[in-house]
């Protein structure tokens, strides 16, 4: 196949949210242009440093009588997501980077904004299913992630230089069919 520069993509988040997560068990895209269902809520602005999935096998090497390297077979198989949230002062980042039992909000009023209250508590963090959208000229492309957990959220800092964030690494589940991450894209180029 020859080389083709429109099969490449900057992933570059779409207008209508970048990343999204609802209840897992909410109907999920099954292509990368399809109607989200209404449960899926934008997180907002994420850090420049954007979305990262990163798949992890451990094999061991099977050696045979004199040492001869008869196999290389798989022992583990992992997948992580990562971003940073950086609408630190919104409801959903809160829920995600605390846990939603451990985030209260009171909704702006004509004297005062939005006011969040979360608790750092040692509760485990909520399972959700993820939609990461990207878009570039006529390009889409988009991550279906089925059910993944924050298991870490790295140090929170405040500093005069950077913004706030919430540095999310998701832990990313097989669904029934055994699958952790669905990829979908569409190069933009039709035919005549």
């Amino acid at each position: 196949m020859a080389n083709n520069a429109r099969r490449t993509f900057v992933g570059k988040p779409s207008p209508a949210g970048g990343i999204l997560y609802a209840p897992v068990g909410t109907p999920l895209p099954t292509d990368e242009e399809m109607e989200l269902n209404a449960a899926f809520v934008a997180l907002g602005y994420q850090h420049k440093d954007g979305f990262k999935i990163k798949p992890e096998r451990s094999t061991a090497t099977q050696t045979a009588w004199g040492t001869d390297m008869v196999d290389e077979s798989q022992e583990s198989f992992a997948v992580t997501a990562t971003f940073i949230m950086i609408e630190t002062l919104g409801v959903d980042a809160n829920k995600i980077a605390f846990g939603a039992a451990n985030v209260s909000h009171t909704p702006a009023t004509s004297t005062s904004g939005l006011k969040v209250a979360s608790r750092l508590t040692a509760d485990d963090l909520d399972h959700n299913s993820w939609v990461v959208r990207g878009k570039s000229n006529k390009k889409t492309a988009r991550w279906v992630i089925p059910d993944g957990k924050p298991v870490a959220v790295d140090e929170i800092a405040w500093s005069d230089s950077e913004l706030e964030g919430y540095s999310i690494t998701l832990s990313c589940s097989p669904d029934e069919n055994g699958v952790y991450v669905y990829r979908y894209t569409c190069d933009g180029v039709t035919t005549l």
